[in-house]
């Protein structure tokens, strides 16, 4: 069955600037129209690169600060603010507080210690990262080590919970050089206690980047996430390209063909969009190529080691202006049933195995900046 949505999203963008002092505020239009359009998680939670669309809400925010303008099942029209925040910087310490982006880690396609709102891995549209409502400080303590202080209150049935909320540190020390970064997170996050370890290392024009994350879960097991990632640039046949390399454990990963037997800590994660996929060991792999200084072709795949399926993406981008550029892309899925990919099987009301296979897609996608 062939499905069609369409997407036009208009974001405005200000800022306040006094010494030290600034206020940045982002508002966004969205609005859809297609056969299969929800509200809530990311639409590619569960079922990576499937064909339904979701608007994202401020359910579980601190603030709610969107509105609906249209909420029929076809078509949807949202207004939103996706930043709004104070913010002091000085030589030795910065603080933010409102609605703002927060990205911990090294992940390239899947991330192992962003636990704020991380982009999908098949992600097309990386431009902007989903605020949060936080509280943030940084400390310059040496010109090498610094610390970052991190609150997110959380609302869970419109009223705020403490366990709901994150509240985490993170201590980085930056060699010298510049060439050696290594970073400890320890973190309370929706009840459950998560440490991380981070490295990043530059040799010549490769750099290589290793995240760790442990989690003490509700049921007092721990679980380890890892991931590590190698990317580099070179020229071929006298066109520039990058090219990167990555493997991804997911801690909270299993085996089974059915979604309804993976565990509630699996499923809250899926729902939250801290996760992605439900198996365990995934290899990614991508290619840069600039074709013509203003065309440039990306490939990339996603194998699951532990079932043999895979998601491919194909992309061409044409810098139409110095504002504007023009997307092509596919999006194929492939593997057999009760794989990731291939789809994973839930039982009906009548106690059937239906399989939901995320759908290959084709896309063109327009932005304009101004």
């Amino acid at each position: 069955e062939l499905i069609s949505s369409e997407i036009l999203d208009i974001r405005l963008n200000t800022e306040l600037r006094f010494q030290e002092f600034r206020f940045i505020m982002q508002g966004e239009s969205i609005t859809i129209a297609g056969e299969n359009i929800s509200e809530g998680a990311p639409s590619t939670t569960i079922l990576p690169g499937a064909a339904s669309t979701t608007i994202i809400n401020d359910d579980t925010r601190l603030f709610n600060l969107s509105s609906y303008v249209i909420n029929t099942s076809k078509l949807m029209s949202v207004a939103r603010i996706d930043r709004a925040y104070f913010e002091y910087a000085s030589e030795k310490i910065v603080f933010r507080f409102g609605r703002q982006a927060l990205s911990i880690g090294n992940g390239i396609v899947f991330q192992a210690i962003d636990l704020f709102a991380p982009f999908s891995p098949v992600e097309i549209d990386r431009d902007y990262k989903t605020g949060q409502d936080l509280l943030y400080i940084e400390s310059l303590l040496t010109d090498e080590l610094s610390v970052e202080w991190i609150i997110v209150p959380r609302r869970e049935n419109q009223e705020l919970h403490f366990d709901a909320g994150s509240y985490g540190a993170v201590l980085t020390w930056q060699a010298p050089e510049g060439s050696l970064t290594l970073y400890g997170l320890s973190a309370w996050h929706w009840g459950e206690w998560n440490y991380g370890l981070g490295s990043s290392t530059s040799i010549s024009e490769s750099v290589i980047r290793f995240d760790i994350l442990i989690t003490q879960t509700e049921s007092a097991q721990w679980r380890q996430t890892l991931l590590l990632n190698y990317d580099t640039s070179w020229t071929l046949f006298g066109m520039n390209t990058y090219g990167f390399i990555e493997y991804y454990h997911n801690g909270f990963g299993s085996e089974h063909r059915l979604l309804s037997d993976i565990s509630n800590e699996t499923r809250d994660r899926l729902i939250r969009g801290e996760i992605y996929v439900t198996g365990r060991d995934f290899l990614s792999a991508g290619v840069r190529v600039e074709l013509r200084p203003l065309i440039h072709l990306s490939l990339s795949e996603i194998y699951s080691l532990r079932d043999e399926s895979a998601f491919h993406q194909v992309q061409l981008q044409y810098d139409i202006l110095q504002d504007a550029n023009l997307s092509l892309g596919l999006n194929l899925p492939m593997g057999g049933r009760g794989t990731e990919f291939g789809g994973r099987g839930v039982v009906t009301e009548r106690g059937e195995t239906a399989y939901l296979r995320p759908s290959k897609s084709a896309y063109l996608r327009m932005s304009f900046f101004f």
